[in-house]
């Protein structure tokens, strides 16, 4: 597979996002080929049938030996134990950030979106650490989304230059070479976010915070 990048020679930023991305996938193909190794009972039956035909029965065999040692299996618990404490986990298991907003952006009204609009970071925070009839991800990540709504709706009602990605920054914090609540890759352009459609949002949540309360 070719893949064509603009400016990943020439920019590090980008050089760095990609390899990161990359990186996750990798990580991801492989989580989900443990899945199908731990779907069987027998370690000896799992060995002798790889899950598909990109994979080779050596590479495979590896893989199963691997899993199956026990520092291998101490490593997994620790790990397992590490993730229960994380504040803000998301809801969309391996499935990227973009992928998230471009579905977003394809169920918006027709009326806002066209070429020129991106699902702005407030949106895909909701989106990703909140789910109709679960609820939030965790009562932090309810926080910090009711945080950045109050800042936005207190910029519009003191009719201030709503900038998304700085509260967002103010709430969530920041770190190099990835983007909090959005993940990998370059922010999308403010001013091509639908502000009638936000407020109409925030109306709905103020809804929603009140009927928890």
């Amino acid at each position: 597979m070719n893949l064509d990048v603009i400016d990943i020679e020439t920019n590090p930023r980008i050089a760095d996002c990609v390899v990161a991305i990359l990186k996750n996938r990798i990580r991801d193909h492989r989580q989900s080929l443990k899945k199908y190794y731990l779907s069987f009972s027998d370690y000896e039956d799992a060995r002798k049938k790889k899950p598909n035909e990109f994979i080779t029965q050596a590479n495979w065999e590896d893989l199963c030996d691997y899993w199956d040692n026990d520092k291998t299996k101490e490593r997994a618990k620790k790990a397992k134990v590490s993730r229960s404490y994380m504040k803000t986990p998301h809801n969309q298991g391996s499935k990227s950030f973009v992928v998230v907003r471009h579905e977003l952006m394809k169920k918006d009204d027709e009326s806002i979106i066209d070429e020129q609009h991106e699902c702005n970071r407030i949106e895909l925070y909701k989106s990703t650490h909140y789910k109709k009839g679960k609820g939030w991800a965790s009562l932090e990540a309810k926080a910090n989304y009711c945080a950045m709504q109050q800042k936005f709706k207190k910029a519009i009602d003191e009719n201030q230059d709503v900038d998304v990605d700085k509260i967002c920054d103010e709430v969530l914090g920041t770190r190099s070479g990835y983007i909090k609540g959005l993940g990998y890759g370059p922010k999308p352009n403010a001013s091509r976010c639908g502000h009638a459609k936000i407020i109409k949002d925030l109306e709905e949540e103020k809804k929603y915070v009140e009927k928890e309360i």
